[in-house]
């Protein structure tokens, strides 16, 4: 395989440790692990590659578990940044992402926002299965 190529299964690696770690509680360790997966993607895909707004995601997934809203939520936006762009508009990956966005909110009690980030992934979620 090319060097290229073992450096983005390390970093796959890299991103399913620091699922485990974050799985664990282990939250400072899932951390350095997504951020090493991050900055190797950012190298070898560029700034605005799916995978490096799937790693986003996954950092503002920690930062949401260890209660800091407003970190989670920067994340989630970087990600969304990438996403929207690359993704077909009733595509179910950005239904996630809107959810993301939307509990960051929730948990920085900003209801309002929250709630139409949660529509916006209904939206979705309803049309891809329908809204029964």
């Amino acid at each position: 395989a090319a060097p290229g190529d073992l450096r983005l299964w390390t970093a796959n690696t890299l991103s399913f440790m620091g699922e485990c770690y974050a799985r664990k509680g282990v939250f400072p360790k899932a951390l350095e692990s997504h951020q090493k997966a991050l900055s190797l993607r950012k190298d070898l895909l560029g700034e605005s590659d799916i995978d490096v707004a799937v790693i986003y995601g996954k950092i503002a997934t920690v930062y949401y578990l260890m209660g800091d809203y407003q970190t989670s939520l920067e994340y989630s936006k970087k990600g969304l940044a990438i996403e929207e762009p690359l993704r077909e508009a009733n595509d179910p990956e950005l239904a996630i992402t809107y959810n993301s966005i939307g509990s960051a909110y929730w948990g920085l009690g900003q209801a309002g926002t929250a709630t139409r980030y949660f529509q916006k992934a209904l939206d979705i979620e309803f049309f891809v299965l329908g809204p029964d």
